[in-house]
């Protein structure tokens, strides 16, 4: 089990700074650091990742999809590749972990599969509210 909080206060992975974690894992539980700049995601501020409306959050949302780079796209990398880290189980290795999770989490933006995914859900969603 993975659990983190940004170390600016937010309840998730960060990249404005770095974040705490803990590992727990064979019956015990470690604490770490983790630092985006260690995979090159540079500092963002917080009015970086602030949301907005549900138009400006879907906007953000599908153009983080189709692959535009910023720090909304670091941030979500990061916190993507700690689910996947954590789903594929830890080793002990936070960081051989995490970096494992943001290849899949970057292949899986860059192929296309996550915004294809995403419309599925939409259609659906859409199709079960008409029926509803």
């Amino acid at each position: 089990m993975l659990l983190f909080r940004g170390d600016d206060g937010l309840d998730e992975l960060t990249t404005t700074t770095t974040s705490t974690a803990w590992i727990v894992r064979d019956g015990g539980v470690t604490q770490g650091a983790i630092d985006p700049s260690v995979w090159g995601m540079a500092r963002s501020v917080p009015e970086d990742l602030r949301g907005g409306d549900v138009t400006v959050n879907v906007g953000v949302a599908r153009r983080v999809f189709a692959g535009e780079q910023g720090p909304v796209m670091d941030a979500v990398l990061l916190n993507a590749s700690a689910a996947l880290a954590a789903h594929a189980g830890l080793t002990g290795d936070l960081t051989a972990d995490l970096s494992a999770g943001l290849e899949r989490a970057r292949a899986a933006i860059a192929s296309g599969a996550v915004a294809d995914l995403v419309e599925r859900w939409v259609s659906v969603s859409t199709r079960l509210a008409a029926e509803a």
